[in-house]
């Protein structure tokens, strides 16, 4: 699993078609909400903002499918 490079567990989670620098920018606005989190503070902030970025890079490549074929066959 160490080696893992693409996927839900990947060690980097912009992949390098995104900007690294915007992932980091909402990383951040988040943590400023937090004063002085605790270990599991921490984590959840890291997780929510990690769903948050896969939850738009899925969206995004929804829509392109669809404009790609836009009557897929359900």
């Amino acid at each position: 699993m160490k080696g893992l490079k693409r996927g839900l567990r990947a060690q980097s989670v912009a992949l390098p078609t995104e900007n690294r620098d915007e992932f980091d920018q909402i990383h951040a606005s988040l943590q400023k909400s937090l004063p002085a989190p605790k270990p599991v503070e921490q984590a959840l902030v890291d997780h929510a903002v990690i769903a948050q970025w896969k939850l738009v890079r899925a969206e995004v490549f929804e829509g392109e499918c669809y404009a790609a074929q836009p009557d897929p066959i359900v």
